[in-house]
Parts: structure tokens; C-alpha cells; sequence
């Protein structure tokens, strides 16, 4: 799996992220670690004229990149639990941007694949919900905890781990148990899912 700051093709995976900085650092180090199909996620910067935006609002940059002329077959949206009330939100919230949404998948309460259509345009949205009560940061200190066998070298503040470091040290199966809905997605994604 590879990355990229470009969508190039309707074959690449657009990436949404709720959050930012941490879930993108994620991803480039979780994403080449899943050596299956040849697969680019594209983590672009298309819609500038929308500004950034965080949790379920992040959702209508898929929406400005179809309507920007881009063709998307698949996208990834990323989000913190704590702006997701449950997959439900996300799927209200895709309505909202004029999209008709029918569930694929649902993995627990952490990760789903939905079928998207709007007008001609028909988009897999896979979805990732990180955190157990809050974000991203509290599966990344689980993981810590887990690789680093609670006391040795895990760093006093969480803000110190190095992401594409952890990730490295963590075995798939740590990263599954830990980064659940992150990995669920990639995963997906990973298997050559498709419209």
C-alpha cells in the first residue's frame, strides 16, 4: 500500500481525516506494512477553498472533490470517536451532502464500508472510528503499553511516542487488536474491495 499527496487516478483511495496530524502520520507508517494489492491512498489537499475541517465535517471533501471534477471509487474517512455519536451520524451526515448511502459491512462500532451515490457518481466509503471513548491517542497509549510491556520504554507522555516507530516494533496482530477500526478499514481496502 502506498501514499500519496496526489489523486491520480479513480483507481487511488481518497483519504478523509476527522482529526489530522496523528491519523496521518498513522496511515504513512501503518499503510506500507499491508502488502497486498497495489493500492495509493491519496492524502490531497484538493479542496482549499473548503478550509480544514475536523470530525463529521471533514465528510464534505469528498463531496468538494467529486464536484471539483475528480473521479473517486473509493475513499477512507478517518474520525475520532468523539465527534461520532454512532455510524448512523456519519450516515445522516453523508445525506446531508446529497449523497444516497446503503451499508456494505458494519464492524462493531468502529468501522463499516458503505455503497455512496450521488448523481452519476458512485463511491466505497470505508470507515474508520478511532479511539474507545475519545480519539486516536488512547489506542495509540493501548499499543505503547502492549509493544513497549508496560514500564520499560514506554514514554512518560504520549505526545513523545513516535508513531512510525511504534508501529514498526507492533506486530499486525498487536495493531489489530489495538488500532481496531484503522485496521479494519486499511485492511478492506487492502483486500482490493471495490464498487
Amino acid at each position: 500500500m502506498n501514499l500519496s499527496d496526489r489523486l491520480s487516478s479513480e483507481e487511488d483511495v481518497l483519504v478523509l481525516l476527522g482529526n489530522g496530524l496523528r491519523d496521518e502520520k498513522l496511515l504513512r507508517a501503518l499503510a506500507p506494512r499491508l502488502d497486498g494489492k497495489q493500492v495509493t491512498l491519496a492524502i490531497t489537499r484538493i479542496s482549499p477553498m473548503i478550509g480544514r475541517k475536523t470530525g463529521l465535517a471533514a465528510l464534505e471533501g469528498l463531496s468538494a472533490t467529486l464536484h471539483a471534477g475528480y473521479r473517486v471509487g473509493r475513499a477512507l474517512f478517518v474520525v475520532d470517536r468523539e465527534h461520532v455519536e454512532n455510524l448512523e451520524s456519519i450516515e445522516e451526515r453523508l445525506r446531508m451532502y446529497g449523497f444516497e448511502a446503503r451499508w456494505i459491512e458494519r464492524r462493531g462500532d468502529y468501522g463499516a464500508t458503505l455503497d455512496l451515490i450521488r448523481r452519476q457518481h458512485r463511491v466505497k466509503l470505508f470507515i474508520a472510528v478511532a479511539g474507545r471513548k475519545k480519539s486516536l491517542n488512547e489506542e495509540l497509549e493501548e499499543l505503547a503499553n502492549q509493544v513497549y510491556k508496560e514500564g520499560s520504554d514506554v514514554p512518560a507522555n504520549l505526545k513523545r511516542i513516535k508513531i512510525k516507530e511504534l508501529i514498526s516494533k507492533a506486530t499486525l496482530r498487536e495493531i489489530e487488536r489495538k488500532l481496531r477500526g484503522v485496521f479494519f478499514a486499511l485492511r478492506r481496502i487492502d483486500s482490493g474491495s471495490t464498487c
